[in-house]
């Protein structure tokens, strides 16, 4: 799937819930076509239907009756459902996910760069002393409720991979479940 032509699409204010739903999905829309001869069938990408779905629910689409006409008795409408680009972008940033919806974005915004993470190993040794510091404010807070925690590691004792063989500890035997072979 390709991307979207944010030069085209900028230019465009109001949506189909198809191409709404494809373009927060940063997917070109298509003429997608989910019914007919399986030859000439295109059908839509799940993503884009649970976000057309999404949509409808959470952004406040525009619902216009655009004709009307009687059946059995009953007077049937014909709708017509557009989305804006501005309830869009604010739905967007109300719900946080305006920075994953590039063709929300100005040309402006789009061409700040994001910063790119370092090498893999810098990236690791980060990762490493996260988790130290995320390990001690843990204990911190245990600690300031008065319940206890014992890290393995700081403790000075090694981890047992593999429970059953590595401890010394007596596990009762599992029963076996009645119908089954043993």
């Amino acid at each position: 799937m390709d991307k979207p032509n944010y030069l085209v699409w900028d230019a465009v204010s109001v949506f189909t819930p198809v191409q709404a739903a494809a373009l927060c999905c940063d997917i070109q829309p298509d003429n997608w076509n989910d019914s007919g001869r399986a030859e000439i069938r295109k059908p839509t990408p799940q993503v884009v239907l649970a976000m057309a779905d999404t949509l409808q629910r959470e952004a406040e689409p525009d619902i216009k009756q655009t004709g009307s006409w009687e059946y059995r008795g009953r007077v049937q409408a014909r709708t017509k459902t557009t989305f804006h680009r501005h309830r869009l972008r604010a739905w967007a940033e109300a719900t946080g996910h305006l920075a994953a919806m590039p063709f929300l974005l100005t040309p402006e915004e789009r061409a700040i760069p994001t910063p790119q993470p370092g090498p893999a190993s810098v990236r690791r040794a980060d990762a490493e002393s996260n988790l130290y510091a995320l390990v001690g404010l843990l204990s911190l807070a245990l600690a300031e409720r008065g319940g206890n925690m014992r890290i393995p590691r700081q403790g000075g004792h090694r981890f047992h991979a593999k429970l059953d063989s590595d401890s010394t500890a007596s596990w009762p035997p599992v029963p076996g479940q009645a119908g089954h072979l043993k």
